[in-house]
């Protein structure tokens, strides 16, 4: 019974994630609409309609309000970056015709701030997805688990172990939802003035806020996008 409550925090914890990825991965259709490549919306549509799916049905499992161990956290998190690659690749699947392996490991490359690729050609890809795998370097410099713990209402002692399971041990604020919200803050004041800055410098990289991406979370990905 133990392991059956263990399955639905994971669960639980797991689809609060997604749900949050769901709405933050809409993002690109602004770039989609600016260039016109009307043929990517189904590619790019496919990420955050997987993680709505799967956030909208684990977030429904009844899990017992009961503060979870920290191995659970544990499991919570390397779980959910898994998924997020799988479910990352998607577009690269649809958009370039990617292998499936190719496409995840350029997710994880994201999402994770590592920065090797497995494409060959950035003048042959299209913005869309340049952008976005721009965006998946900037939202993974902070931390998935730290965006869905912003987003969340009250502290609890869960969210607690689910930050520092990341690897996280910073504390600016008395709770670890303020801390979350204060660092957002900080980054994204950050980008715009990174932004702002490279938009003065009149440098010829297609959208600016993918190189003041670069500058924030230094993963390595190349972010010039030929206009």
């Amino acid at each position: 019974m133990k392991r059956i409550e263990h399955v639905a925090i994971i669960a639980h914890e797991m689809g609060r994630i997604f749900e949050f990825l769901s709405i933050a991965t809409l993002l690109p259709f602004l770039v989609l609409v600016i260039f016109r490549e009307w043929d990517l919306f189904l590619p790019m549509a496919s990420a955050p309609l997987v993680f709505f799916i799967l956030g909208n049905l684990l977030s429904r499992i009844h899990r017992v309000d009961h503060p979870p161990t920290f191995s659970i956290s544990l499991i919570v998190v390397a779980l959910s970056w898994f998924a997020i690659a799988l479910v990352g690749g998607l577009p690269f699947v649809f958009g370039l015709d990617m292998s499936y392996t190719d496409s995840i490991f350029e997710a994880m490359s994201g999402w994770t701030g590592t920065g090797f690729t497995m494409i060959t050609s950035l003048d042959s890809t299209p913005k869309t997805l340049l952008f976005w795998r721009s965006f998946t370097q900037w939202i993974g410099g902070i931390g998935i688990v730290a965006f869905g713990i912003s987003l969340r209402r009250k502290t609890t002692l869960s969210l607690f172990q689910l930050y520092r399971a990341e690897g996280r041990t910073e504390s600016l604020m008395p709770n670890v939802v303020s801390t979350g919200r204060r660092m957002w803050l900080i980054y994204l004041s950050l980008t715009f003035i990174f932004t702002c800055l490279v938009m003065l410098s009149g440098l010829d990289c297609g959208i600016p806020s993918t190189l003041s991406w670069l500058l924030l979370q230094p993963g390595g990905f190349p972010s010039m996008m030929p206009v």
